[in-house]
């Protein structure tokens, strides 16, 4: 099941990733109403709340593997079960920040992961993400949707090596607070359980 809107084209001219990632969107995954609001540790500026989505329709079954959750269904009957892994991350009063999905691509051999972060976020400051004390990795927020705004990457190579090894992935991004002002949000993956559960929704 596709993402029910066009995806713009990238700088080197291909769709974005999410767009073929089975199940991503259409299980009601999109951040929740109350995301607005910086990180109780971080005290920043965050962005404004996104809009809930609409209930999911699609019959979906899940695994836990630690701190990821595996999600498996049909996209249409008659499809074959199709799986993808995701972890919310919440502030201290429960109001989510992001979401993390992990799927596979048609036609490649390499996984994608998708992070979704509320509506409101600073589009110029970009999305970061960095593994343990590694270098941060510069992302480009690719699309918002009514629910949510992605940034996405191919897990390939060194990257979903040092994603296996590691502790806890860190993304950050910037949002305006109600005066007006932009601070920097920070939200930390667990990557407990990372491995286990990229090999289930692998096969």
């Amino acid at each position: 099941m596709t993402l029910p809107h066009r995806l713009p084209v990238t700088r080197a001219g291909k769709a974005p990733l999410a767009g073929r990632l089975a199940l991503l969107l259409a299980a009601g995954c999109i951040l929740g109403a109350g995301a607005g609001g910086a990180p109780a540790r971080a005290q920043q500026a965050a962005p404004e709340a996104a809009s809930p989505p609409p209930p999911a329709s699609v019959p979906l079954r899940e695994e836990q593997f630690q701190a990821w959750t595996v999600v498996c269904g049909t996209p249409s009957e008659g499809a074959p079960e199709q799986c993808e892994m995701r972890q919310r991350i919440t502030d201290a009063e429960g109001n989510p920040r992001l979401m993390a999905v992990v799927g596979t691509v048609p036609n490649r051999a390499e996984p994608a992961m998708v992070l979704l972060m509320p509506l409101g976020i600073y589009l110029p400051a970009g999305v970061s993400l960095q593994i343990d004390d590694g270098p941060a990795l510069p992302l480009e927020v690719q699309v918002c949707t009514p629910g949510a705004c992605q940034a996405e990457l191919l897990l390939e190579g060194e990257l979903v090596g040092r994603l296996k090894a590691g502790t806890k992935a860190i993304v950050t991004y910037a949002g305006r607070n109600p005066q007006g002002q932009v601070g920097r949000a920070q939200a930390d993956l667990s990557l407990l359980g990372f491995t286990a559960a990229l090999d289930r929704i692998q096969g």
